[in-house]
């Protein structure tokens, strides 16, 4: 898993600096300029121009999967994405203000999203949670800043639904 985190990062750190692509084994996204990346031990962080936090988990399948093996996972991801990202709002206290939606682009590949905020108006905080599941894994992205979350939704439903699959 390491090696994956590490050479997503590379792809991250020229993305951030021409603002123009995110890469990932599987993916390709349309970035917002301003983000700066960070290595973490299981998970790639970044900071947005207006203090926006984004943590990306990259679920890949090994090399030898099988068919059957790689059907499975990426089941066992769909059903994440449409159990568990809606505990996460009640887990921390958050108002739902968009419900779990899934976009098929394919038979093979899906997108998951939700949106939720919490706190009160003057600290109000959002929380966009972005789930890509293709046919070699899948990549979760959480994305956290501070204001309504209507406005942020605007940018990343775009970044998110213009995806390039390289699979």
């Amino acid at each position: 898993m390491q090696g994956h985190v590490a050479a997503a990062l590379l792809a991250v750190g020229a993305a951030a600096a021409s603002a123009e692509e995110l890469g990932f084994e599987s993916i390709i996204l349309d970035w917002p300029e301003g983000y700066r990346g960070e290595i973490g031990d299981t998970q790639i962080e970044l900071k947005g121009p207006n203090g926006e936090r984004v943590t990306i988990m990259q679920f890949n399948l090994a090399a030898d999967a099988t068919d059957e093996e790689a059907k499975a996972k990426t089941d066992t991801l769909r059903a994440f994405a449409e159990t568990e990202m809606p505990k996460s709002v009640e887990a921390e206290g958050g108002t739902v203000v968009r419900q779990l939606q899934r976009a098929d682009f394919d038979e093979r590949h899906t997108l998951f999203s939700m949106v939720s905020e919490r706190g009160e108006d003057t600290a109000k905080q959002y929380l966009l949670e972005y789930f890509l599941v293709g046919t070699t894994g899948g990549a979760y992205f959480s994305i956290v800043g501070s204001g309504e979350a209507m406005p942020a939704v605007a940018v990343f439903d775009q970044v998110f639904t213009s995806v390039r699959w390289k699979e």
